[in-house]
């Protein structure tokens, strides 16, 4: 399976009205998204469950269903992939696990970068400062192409990023973008994605 190059995170925690952010993945995953993460880390295995089904059944076969950390309820789900993290399994103990599944890693740097193992992309960020991480200090454009040096493995940039500075994400070498507020947070999440897809396709 393509690795997708443009990501939505359905961070339950950022969206009281859920609802509403089911709603934007149908309309965002009609015009061009083409991974959607199921987000939930303070969530039960239960709830997490629940709320990665909701997203799938919201998405249908639009796009890819993403649950991040947790095999365990990917392959509940019969979902495609798992977003890993810091805490996660290393890459290869996870393609133990299932075999026939794409992984994705989380990475802050060079250094996690190179120890990813043999993961199908790489999520990079923070790129630009974002409302969902305001712990961290963005990086800049310059981390992607910094890895991009050393790697061959598809780049996906996470971290405020918007229409009017992806085209310098992607010119660093970023394959695709993962977003939550320019998609989910517009007025029309439809046309945001749209637009979104078109700078990427063009870049």
């Amino acid at each position: 399976m393509p690795v997708p190059r443009l990501h939505v995170i359905a961070d339950r925690a950022r969206f009281e009205d859920e609802g509403r952010m089911l709603w934007a993945l149908r309309e965002a995953t009609r015009a061009g998204v083409d991974a959607v993460h199921a987000r939930d880390p303070g969530a039960g295995a239960g709830d997490l469950y629940e709320f990665a089904r909701r997203c799938r059944d919201a998405i249908g076969d639009r796009a890819m269903l993403i649950v991040n950390d947790r095999i365990d309820i990917a392959l509940a789900l019969d979902a495609a992939a798992v977003q890993l993290g810091r805490r996660s399994l290393a890459t290869a103990d996870a393609r133990r696990v299932a075999p026939g599944m794409q992984f994705g890693r989380s990475v802050h740097s060079v250094d996690e970068a190179a120890t990813a193992g043999n993961c199908d992309w790489l999520l990079v960020g923070m790129i630009y400062k974002s409302a969902s991480h305001l712990d961290r200090a963005d990086v800049g454009p310059s981390l992607i192409t910094d890895i991009g040096a050393n790697l061959r493995v598809p780049i996906v940039a996470i971290g405020g990023i918007t229409i009017a500075n992806a085209p310098a994400v992607l010119d660093a070498g970023a394959f695709g973008i993962a977003v939550i507020s320019a998609i989910l947070g517009s007025d029309s999440p439809g046309k945001a994605a749209a637009a979104l897809r078109e700078v990427i396709e063009r870049v």
